[in-house]
């Protein structure tokens, strides 16, 4: 923990561009609404960004940064007080984001520090290499299965949807997992995120993480991901298999307004003694500059129950983000706050 508290006091004391999204807006010295509507939700350039392994998608990048706000470091420190439980504090540190576009790798690493993982475990940690045909790379290392469709890390919402959580045999397509897969977006190296997107992969039981102990076990099964996107409008199909055992998820965007998008998606799953049938149907609205209200409804294989948030990011102050989220389930509601602070 005391060396999560240096860099931030570091990066605190040493960064100029304090208001600036994490790492990559410092580097190319661009504001965060570059990449996010309400951060870290993405709008199409960060789309882009995302599925071109974190290059610049024009292939023209903006005059980089140097000296200490070169450095690819960035922390998010968060406060939050969720009904029923003690105040709770988590600090992340996104670091260790290394693109070497040359030699045509992209390594990340997100170290976190949170109530429920120890010092040094890895959100993600992957490093892509591009294959010598057009839109094809082989993905190694630690990330989520549905991260160019649904990406748990851009979610505003701290409840992700059920119909993504359930999960057969230890596995959930939102989990950040130890993985070896192979990737496919035709418009790689363009500009806009639009395309067709494949993934296939392979799975694997524990976690990569810094600390002492931390281990890749054997193989969890096999997934496929595909879907097709214009803008921020896409559909697509996830399925996973594991002997008897297997989940199929739909999942579909669809951009009302250039303000408006609506998210839905259904999942089917069973294993021996496991079952799971459940639907998240979700709206998201951005009222204000900096603000974005996300409403979203939950059913399945339990009673229907709604989850409501509010996200505020002052426009002239980026790195600050305040959020209000309340669900009710099984007649109980619960509302959390929280805040963070993003360098």
């Amino acid at each position: 923990m005391r060396r999560v508290f240096f860099l931030l006091v570091l990066c605190l004391t040493s960064v100029v561009r304090a208001w600036a999204l994490p790492s990559y807006a410092l580097r190319y010295k661009v504001s965060c609404a570059t990449c996010h509507t309400v951060a870290p939700s993405l709008n199409s350039f960060g789309q882009a960004f995302q599925a071109n392994y974190f290059r610049w998608p024009t292939g023209q990048e903006p005059e980089k940064a140097t000296g200490l706000e070169a450095l690819p470091v960035s922390v998010i420190a968060t406060g939050s007080q969720d009904s029923g439980q003690k105040f709770s504090t988590a600090t992340k540190l996104r670091a260790f984001q290394l693109n070497l576009s040359d030699a045509g790798y992209f390594i990340a690493a997100a170290p976190a520090a949170t109530p429920e993982a120890r010092q040094g475990s890895l959100k993600g940690a992957y490093v892509a290499l591009p294959t010598g045909r057009k839109g094809l790379a082989v993905v190694a290392g630690q990330s989520s299965p549905l991260m160019y469709q649904y990406d748990p890390v851009n979610a505003l919402t701290a409840a992700l949807p059920g119909a993504l959580t359930g999960s057969v045999r230890g596995f959930s397509p939102v989990d950040f997992m130890p993985t070896v897969r192979a990737d496919y977006f035709s418009g790689r190296g363009g500009a806009t995120p639009d395309g067709t997107y494949l993934s296939v992969g392979v799975p694997f039981g524990g976690a990569l993480g810094l600390q002492k102990g931390a281990r890749v076990r054997e193989s969890n099964g096999v997934y496929a991901h595909a879907f097709q996107r214009q803008g921020a409008t896409s559909t697509g199909l996830f399925g996973y298999a594991r002997g008897s055992a297997s989940l199929l998820s739909a999942l579909g965007t669809y951009q009302v307004n250039p303000r408006s998008r609506v998210l839905l998606i259904g999942t089917t799953g069973n294993a021996p003694g496991e079952r799971v049938r459940s639907a998240s149907l979700e709206a998201e609205h951005l009222a204000l500059p900096g603000l974005a209200v996300t409403g979203r409804l939950e059913w399945g294989d339990f009673a229907p129950y709604p989850v409501v948030a509010l996200n505020y990011s002052p426009p002239s102050l980026g790195a600050v983000r305040l959020s209000l989220e309340t669900a009710a389930q099984h007649g109980q509601r619960r509302l959390s706050l929280a805040t963070r602070l993003q360098l």
